[in-house]
């Protein structure tokens, strides 16, 4: 299974949110049409591909590149190294400034000094010896005061101080999400779990139908169906029952 291809297939997940959901997109009330920018690799001169990107209230954005953080302002473009100068594979903001990432062998955050400049904070010292190395750090996400990243098989929670924790089922692990303050992940041979604020895990008995199936995405629409995107096998529905979408929505 290429992980690469797993978040290629993401990006796929804004289309079809945009199907499942109804979203119109109306043209804008002044005259005239929005101006949509496409910016190119000449123009931040760093890796060609990027893993996962946010932006924040002031307008600047952050991606999690192969050369680094890179940060773009709407006007000008930075590019933050970490320590072994590794891909930074994700990337995921906290509620107090910092900006959390995680990539080869390393998981850390960017926060600003007195002066406002970025600088980086490595957390991987904090993880237990015999838990290293990390290896690729594929998804990080936010919750509450913690923080969980996704490495190979495992995953690693960290509680904003000091202290790691892990979930290590000695299965694949594969995916690792949040919806609406709910963190979900999928254990390859069992199906997908629901971890709660105390981070104990609950297996979705309907899930069980992903076995040995890659999940992409799980979401939930406005009623609070389960929607599960998958790597080969097409998405799906469940509200109680669970159901392949139709043929257009499988063409994706």
């Amino acid at each position: 299974m290429s992980i690469s291809y797993i978040y290629i297939k993401y990006y796929v997940v804004v289309v079809i949110l945009l199907f499942l959901s109804d979203v119109v997109l109306s043209q804008s009330l002044v005259h005239g049409e929005n101006t949509v920018i496409s910016y190119e690799k000449g123009n931040f001169n760093q890796g060609t591909q990027n893993w996962g990107c946010f932006s924040l209230e002031n307008g600047s954005t952050y991606f999690a590149n192969n050369s680094g953080m890179i940060e773009f302002s709407g006007a000008n473009w930075e590019t933050y190294t970490l320590p072994n100068k590794t891909i930074v594979r994700s990337i995921c903001p906290d509620d107090h400034g910092r900006i959390y990432v995680g990539g080869q062998d390393e998981i850390g955050y960017f926060e600003a000094d007195r002066f406002g400049q970025l600088t980086y904070h490595s957390i991987r010292d904090l993880v237990p010896q015999h838990l290293l190395p990390l290896e690729d750090v594929w998804r990080t996400i936010h919750r509450n005061e913690k923080v969980y990243f996704l490495s190979i098989n495992k995953i690693f929670i960290f509680d904003g101080k000091s202290n790691f924790s892990v979930i290590d089922r000695g299965n694949p692990v594969i995916y690792l999400g949040k919806i609406n303050g709910e963190v979900f992940f999928q254990d390859l041979y069992d199906g997908i779990y629901m971890v709660d604020n105390s981070d104990n895990y609950q297996l979705l008995e309907w899930s069980t139908a992903f076995k040995y199936i890659p999940v992409v995405e799980v979401l939930r629409d406005n009623n609070g169906d389960f929607i599960i995107l998958t790597e080969f096998a097409g998405a799906f529905r469940y509200n109680g029952e669970l159901n392949e979408f139709n043929d257009e929505i499988q063409s994706f």
